[in-house]
């Protein structure tokens, strides 16, 4: 694992136009989403960091990032040294059980506690953090749906082709096809169909964009085809939608 030293710990509740430029950290910083979900620019890639999820910025690497328009966003975030970083590494993990929130909550809590046996404390904390991240990057299979899932949340906007996917997945169109519905039930346009659904019918009752602009958002023809998708998949129309608000 190295060595690891805590340097700073924080708790971040943001609003939902919430943009950071991009930037650099001359320490590894840790991002443990709790809620909603986080877009970020890393190392030429863009990811949806879900709440379950954690990803790591290495030190020197620049990042952007941006909040759902759709949902508000609390995370934890985790300033720290450790030598054993390894480039190339998975930066970006599945925490199902959320262990490493978790730590990072109860290192929150010690962040201002006196006195040596305290300061011991949160240099546990980070170790402990530090060590199931690198056990969550170890497993041996990454869980291919929610790769392509946090893919496509981060690409709504975007045509997303069965190529498209099966690239981001890096096998043939008809084994990732194959797999795909394997594991999750469903073909992965199905599931890319529930996806901006799910997305268009947050921002009907989280906000206040005309159905045209959530269409387009959610990479939708018009505000009639998503009206017409969304009485299928929940049994209301756009307008009855927001009524329930």
């Amino acid at each position: 694992m190295g060595e690891v030293r805590f340097l700073s710990i924080g708790r971040m509740t943001a609003r939902r136009d919430w943009v950071v430029k991009a930037h650099i950290h001359p320490h590894h910083q840790m991002i443990a989403v709790t809620r909603g979900r986080q877009f970020v620019r890393l190392l030429g890639e863009e990811t949806a960091v879900e709440a379950g999820e954690t990803i790591l910025f290495p030190a020197h690497a620049a990042h952007y990032e941006w909040t759902d328009r759709a949902r508000p966003h609390d995370s934890f975030f985790l300033g720290f040294d450790w030598n054993g970083y390894r480039p190339g590494m998975r930066l970006h993990v599945i925490d199902r059980q959320r262990r490493i929130a978790t730590l990072m909550e109860w290192l929150f809590a010690e962040r201002d506690s006196p006195g040596k046996s305290s300061g011991l404390a949160r240099e546990r904390f980070v170790a402990s953090i530090v060590a199931e991240f690198g056990r969550l990057v170890e497993r041996p299979a990454f869980d291919m749906p929610a790769k392509i899932r946090s893919y496509v949340r981060a690409h709504l906007d975007e045509d997303l082709s069965l190529d498209r996917l099966a690239g981001q997945a890096g096998i043939s169109k008809y084994h990732f096809l194959r797999r795909y519905k394997q594991l999750t039930g469903l073909a992965p346009i199905q599931d890319v169909r529930r996806m901006r659904l799910e997305v268009a019918r947050d921002m009907l009752l989280t906000s206040d964009l005309p159905l045209k602009a959530i269409a387009a958002r959610v990479g939708l023809a018009s505000e009639y085809h998503l009206s017409r998708l969304l009485k299928k998949q929940f049994g209301a129309g756009a307008r009855e939608l927001r009524r329930y608000e």
